[in-house]
């Protein structure tokens, strides 16, 4: 990027030397010393540009060199600015003369001389940056060529050869997908689903997307479908306006949409989806919120409506639809990317193109927009505002404004900045603010504040002379300043949708302006069409615009026959209120404009044109009084696009029109047509793909003959309220795709039902087709009326049948007759590919080229993982920087192994990984690093908690060895397996031993330390210290450990070990937050009552503030002296309760108002209120109790049944009845109990029966009945669980296995056969977590 920083500040020099003589006259010397210090440090960027993202001494260096070229360009700018002003250039009339005249010329001395010592002080600096280029041995580090190299030397070269357009669908790989995925939409349940594509960045979830819902069979099969992407930046309300274009709503219904907010744009949406069967694609949707709020609008509709979800995802593709399967992308297989790199080596990629072919918008990828983003960053090259630190300067040369106000106060001092665009439109300026704002804006060259609502602009804006393009479309915007006319520099400017009449006089003479747009005339909304045109000013002069590419907007009048031949090159030309008084003259000055491509005329009556001799004009739009259309020869021989409105053409048109050989697209808009008929005669229309008559009123039959429109694609008729069919021809267009018929009268669109319209066969062959019925009366009070309870009704009486129908097109309207006395009335990793792929389509098809590429790209194809793991780090590249090191670190962990996600984000918190935010707590930011990761595919959720969190996760094996390889490429960590032939010196920051079962984690040994006894002597620098997996101290006594030292301490976890006590030095660490010891939060019966840690006596464990977790502790009296005191508890075990400590835990647990995890293991549970814990939401009371409170109960003895208490409770989700808990032989379970319930676990050897309701518990997912030795049968309830996933059976009696089996028609089986999952085994010697 530096280089190309100094080569356009070069560029600009030699402009100015060359062109600006005037500007720069006294200083050319000091310009052309600058200019060669330059040129000879730019012939060395172009390799150490490349090279500086894999050298620390390269890149300091080539950022030293973009920032001196920053500087210089600003002190050029700010001379030109200075000198401007001095000259009076920007002072107007009278007081402008007096001013240059009276002005003493030292003023000009002192500015001239000032700028020397600053020239002179960027040479010094450039000096110094190429000495360092020796001096610290730059010039001797060898590399091939960089891969941001040019393929020619010099300027830019056009590239030629460039024939063939590859279309983004044309992809390989994916036609299994596209036939499964259409399957699902069209033949899944009959309920709205939500459909989701599952996958990381880049494996082409948007591109297969798009292939099904392109398909004809989709399109065949829905009513209506929409596109929206969402991203991370959106906005809903347009997305939703997005929604109702895409649905067939009639434009004078856009424009009353537009004015709605987000809350009513939602409900016309929903409105108009209820009766229909649609199909919606949300594309790349990265969040739970962002469903959240888009779901409410996608009503059931009419059964097979479908949603269709691109995400990063799993969990929001399962939060969206929990039924149904998310469907996730896997990588290529080789022969399949071979092909798809030979497709994208050759051709290039586009998001919609014109009708002549030429690009209309573009998109880029999210991963490559954040690779870009990530460089803008690294080179200042441009900032978004809001960032992730708010508070943080702003040091780019450009800013960027999303989705958020804009803060006066930021941007006061930004005098360096050389653009600012604004993506929103809330700006918290106030109009006194607005010279503050603008006034910081010197050196801007694009201010772009399009859809701002500023209403508003100072006359300051005409001091930002280095101004080259300014939006202000759609602002509001009612007068334009007239020191407007002082930015000579201006090359564009769009002022289109405002309501300003008029530019200033000065404006009009510059004469570097290449782009005026203005009015409202490109806008093709026939109510539009007549709006504002600007007014040029009586005896303005427009001859000095001879650069001028664009005018829109304009009205006509003398200047056309004055200046309009002298627009040697304008390309694009919109005049609007034309009459006949304008007709010679205009014919005159167009005959010469033989550069134009697009016309626009709009008027009372249009002058008939001759266009014989314009070759690039491929878009006219004639709206007004034509009479006639010209003969064929006089049109323009390429004319691809032609709307003609309010012509009334009174000969049928598409008599010569059908004769044009290239034409495309064609609208007929209203008046187009006063005649009664239409003729497509045979081989009419050659290339005609678009086809709309919209509002010919005389219209009444319109005939196609076989051959005519072979290529159509699109149709639509639109108010033609006097036509009575369709035409018999549209049977044989084959091509037709999409038709739409809107507003069409009654009797034409009953011929057209589906089978039995009496047009019905012209058009079955159609994939895609709307009809469309509008009442605006309805509409309005249609909103007013809900679904309300089952059976509710709405009575309309109505003279229109149209009316009827289209308030509910499934209720058959009555029509009363008369009386009998009268007359009867009867929707491998492409984007790796793809991105080589186009790099090469922008070289020159030489073999040395090529072999640049080869030898410089990161990712290069080559056989086995390498190639893959090169693609993957695309992926990395791409995270933010918070988040590679947390990325990197899950490599520590053995292959295929499920990490937890306590334990990942305690240990990212250790090693300093997690930056405090505003008043969060460290491990709330841990999780929403890990959440990240997770919506990114880097990470993979393994289990969930019963309340939706992550439970522990896991990294496939290719990220892993991404990750390993670029923590050893880093010395981040390195890996010690037992099957390590090889002694390597410990370079590393971290060490992981692997050996069989046994991890060991190490931070910073150095060259001597060795776990545990030398790292814990040798280093206080250690902020996690674990021995938990270490298998040698699972039966050895570990209360020795020299641990009192660590004094950063901040995670002790020793569970599973003998330790029995801890030192007392060891209990003063006041950044102890985590401390884990004995076993009761463990739930396997065996060794819970085991081993909790007893605390030293005198002990002051209030000194521990900063303690979140806090398990395996013996109960003492600790807890009426320090537990109350630890406020930042989250966690709390503690062993050996009873019923002496009742008053002491009541009192401090009432104070523990942040606890959310609870164990207390005893002889004798003390009970007490807990009311008051919102935040609790998991408890383990393991010992005798007199009352039930909650969740898991083992060793109780109760003598009554605990479901009938337990079933009361609101927001249980999972119960655990384990040994010892209930003495009774039965349990019932009754409706409507245990509404929550998803997991139930029963461990009671004496219960004998267990009676379930029919629909009891009813949202039960999970059920285990373990070593229940005197159950006799299943209960009949159970095979009323519909939503039972899994069923396990683990040591329970024969006689409930033996009929388990579908073989034997076991009475068992009958109760389980809906169960997808079902697991028997004769013995239970252990189980996990219920």
């Amino acid at each position: 990027m530096a280089e190309s920083v100094v080569t356009f500040f070069l560029d600009k020099l030699s402009e100015l030397l060359a062109f600006e003589v005037g500007l720069v006259l006294g200083v050319e010397k000091e310009l052309r010393s600058l200019q060669n210090e330059l040129q000879w440090i730019r012939s060395f960027l172009k390799d150490a540009d490349g090279k500086s993202k894999g050298n620390e001494r390269v890149r300091i260096w080539v950022n030293q060199i973009r920032d001196v070229a920053y500087d210089a360009e600003d002190i050029v700018d700010t001379f030109i600015l200075q000198r401007e002003r001095r000259r009076g250039r920007l002072d107007d009339g009278v007081l402008g003369f007096l001013r240059r005249c009276t002005r003493p010329s030292t003023t000009q001395l002192g500015i001239r001389h000032q700028f020397g010592k600053k020239i002179e002080d960027i040479k010094i600096r450039i000096g110094e940056i190429s000495a360092n280029k020796s001096k610290y041995g730059i010039e001797k580090i060898e590399g091939g060529e960089a891969a941001s190299s040019s393929s020619s030397e010099g300027r830019p070269q056009k590239r030629m050869g460039i024939s063939c357009i590859a279309d983004e669908m044309d992809v390989v790989g994916i036609e299994d997908d596209v036939n499964s995925l259409v399957h699902r939409l069209i033949k899944g349940a009959q309920r709205r689903t939500v459909v989701s594509i599952v996958g990381m960045g880049g494996l082409g979830k948007t591109t297969l997307a798009k292939k099904v819902y392109n398909t004809s069979e989709v399109k065949g099969h829905f009513d209506c479908q929409a596109w929206i992407t969402v991203s991370q930046e959106y906005s809903m309300r347009m997305l939703l306006l997005n929604v109702l274009r895409s649905v067939a709503l009639p434009e004078e219904d856009i424009e009353k949409a537009q004015k709605m907010d987000v809350e009513e744009l939602g409900k016309r949406v929903r409105e108009n989806l209820k009766e229909r069967r649609y199909l919606i694609i949300v594309d790349d949707i990265w969040n739970r919120d962002a469903w959240d709020a888009f779901e409410p609008v996608f009503p059931n509709g009419v059964e097979g409506s479908r949603v269709m979800l691109t995400t990063r995802n799993k969990d929001v593709a399962l939060y969206a639809d929990a039924r149904s399967v998310p469907y996730e992308l896997k990588f290529l297989p080789e022969c399949k990317c071979w092909e798809l790199f030979c497709n994208k080596a050759s051709h290039e990629n586009v998001a919609k193109r014109s009708s002549n072919g030429q690009v209309r918008t573009c998109r880029i990828h999210d991963l490559l927009r954040e690779l870009s983003i990530s460089e803008a960053k690294e080179g200042k090259f441009f900032d978004i505002y809001p960032h992730d630190n708010p508070i943080s300067p702003i040091v780019a040369r450009r800013l960027i404004v999303y989705h958020d106000k804009i803060i006066p106060n930021r941007f006061l001092s930004l005098g360096h900045l050389h653009s600012f665009l604004s993506f929103t439109s809330d700006v918290d300026l106030h109009k006194n603010q607005y010279t503050a704002f603008l006034g910081g804006f010197k050196l801007i060259r694009v201010l772009d504040l399009e859809g701002a609502h500023i209403a508003y602009i100072p006359n300051e804006i005409g001091e930002l002379i280095h101004l080259r393009y300014l939006g202000l479309r759609r602002v509001g915007l009612a007068e334009v300043p007239s020191t407007i006319g002082n930015l000579f520099n201006l090359q564009t400017l769009d002022i289109r949708e405002n309501s300003c009449k008029r530019l200033p006089k000065k404006f009009w003479k510059n004469q570097f302006l290449r782009h005026l747009n203005m009015g409202k005339c490109v806008t093709l909304h026939f109510k539009l069409l007549h709006q504002d045109p600007i007014d040029v000013p009586k005896h303005a002069q427009l001859g000095h615009l001879r650069n001028l590419e664009t005018l829109t907007g304009i009205r006509a009048g003398s200047w056309i026959g004055d200046s309009l031949t002298k627009f040697s090159n304008l390309r694009k030309l919109g005049i609007g209120r034309v009459s006949n008084i304008h007709g010679p003259e205009l014919v005159n000055s167009l005959a010469k404009l033989d550069h134009l491509h697009s016309l626009w005329l709009e008027g009372e009556e249009i002058p008939k044109l001759t266009f014989s001799h314009h070759h690039h004009l491929y878009k006219m739009y004639l709206l007004g009084s034509l009479k006639t259309l010209p003969v064929l020869q006089e049109f323009p021989a390429n004319l691809t696009k032609l709307h003609l409105g309010f012509c009334k053409l009174e000969q049928d048109p598409f008599a010569t029109l059908e004769r044009l050989p290239k034409l495309q697209s064609l609208r007929l808009l209203p008046d187009a047509y006063s005649g009664r008929g239409m003729r497509c005669s045979s081989r009419g229309f050659p290339q005609l793909e678009v086809l709309e008559i919209r509002k010919l009123n005389q219209l009444e039959h319109w005939t196609v003959e076989e051959g005519a429109m072979p290529n159509l694609k699109s149709l639509s008729l639109n108010e033609c309220s006097m036509l009575k069919m369709l035409p018999e021809g549209l049977r044989r267009i084959t091509t037709l795709q999409n038709l739409k018929l809107l507003r069409m009268p009654l009797n034409f669109t009953q011929r057209v039902y589906e089978y039995d319209g009496l047009d019905w066969y012209k058009i079955e062959h159609i994939p895609s087709i709307t009809i469309k019925w509008i009442d605006e009366a309805w509409d309005a009070f249609e909103l007013a009326f809900p679904n309300g309870m089952e059976g509710s009704r709405v009575m309309l009486t109505t003279h229109n049948k149209d009316v009827a129908v289209y308030a509910d097109a499934r209720s058959v309207p009555h029509e009363l007759k008369f009386l009998p006395e009268s007359k009867d009335i009867c929707g491998g990793l492409p984007l790796a590919i793809v991105v080589l792929g186009g790099m090469l389509s922008c070289k020159e098809k030489v073999l040395s080229e090529w072999q640049k590429v080869s030898k410089s790209a990161t990712w290069q194809l080559q056989e086995g993982q390498n190639r893959i793991s090169g693609i993957l780090a695309l992926s990395y590249n791409d995270l933010p920087y918070y988040l590679k090191s947390c990325f990197v670190y899950c490599g520590v962990f053995p292959e295929d192994f499920e990490i937890p996600s306590w334990k990942l984000t305690k240990l990212w918190i250790a090693e300093g990984f997690v930056q405090q935010r505003g008043a969060e707590r460290l491990e709330e930011v841990a999780d929403d690093y890990l959440k990240e990761l997770i919506h990114r595919s880097m990470i993979q959720v393994a289990k969930r908690s019963s309340k939706g969190r992550v439970k522990t996760c896991h990294i496939h094996d290719l990220l892993r060895d991404l990750a390993i390889a670029e923590a050893k490429e880093g010395k981040f960590f390195d890996i010690y397996a037992h099957n390590d032939s090889t002694i390597s010196p410990i370079v590393a920051r971290r060490h992981v031993v692997y050996d069989e079962n046994i991890m060991l984690i190490g931070w910073s040994l150095g060259s001597r330390g060795r776990m545990p006894s030398t790292h814990t002597q040798r280093d206080r620098r250690s902020h996690s210290f674990e021995v938990s997996w270490i298998e040698e101290y699972r039966n050895s006594d570990t209360s020795n450990l020299p641990i009192s030292n660590l004094t950063n301490l901040q995670t002790l976890d020793i569970r599973e070990t003998q330790c029995k006590s801890l030192p007392n030095e060891f209990l003063n660490k006041k950044f102890l937050r985590h401390l884990c010891i004995g076993k009761c939060v463990f739930l396997v019966s065996k060794i819970i009552h085991e081993n909790p840690i007893d605390l030293p006596k005198q002990v002051e464990l209030g000194r521990l503030r900063n303690l979140e977790t806090l398990t395996g502790i013996i109960a003492h009296s600790w807890i009426w002296e320090s537990l109350e005191k630890l406020t930042n508890l989250r966690k709390l075990g503690i062993g050996r309760v009873s019923s002496d400590h009742r008053m002491g835990l009541a009192s401090s647990l009432a104070k523990l108002d942040s606890l959310n995890f609870l164990c207390l293991e005893g002889k004798s549970i003390p009970t007490f209120r807990l009311t008051h814990h919102q935040h609790l939401s998991t408890m383990f009371l393991l010992g005798g109790l007199e009352k039930l409170p909650k969740l898991f109960l083992e060793g109780s003895e109760l003598k009554q049944d605990p479901m009938a208490v337990l079933m009361e409770l609101p927001k249980l989700q999972i119960l655990g009845l384990l040994q010892g808990a209930y003495f009774g032989k039965v349990m019932h379970c009754l409706l409507p109990g245990f509404p929550k319930l998803e997991k139930l676990v029963i461990q009671l050897n004496k219960l004998e029966d267990w009676e379930v309701d029919i629909g009891a518990p009813r949202n039960l997912r999970s059920l285990s009945l373990i070593e229940c030795a005197e159950m006799k049968t299943l209960p009949e309830g159970m095979a009323y669980m519909t939503n039972l996933r899994e069923l396990k059976l683990l040591g329970i009696p024969p006689i409930i296995t033996d009929n388990m089996y579908e073989a034997y028609c076991g009475r068992e089986w009958i109760k389980t056969e809906h169960i997808p999952s079902v697991t028997m085994r004769a013995n239970a010697d252990q189980y996990g977590d219920p």
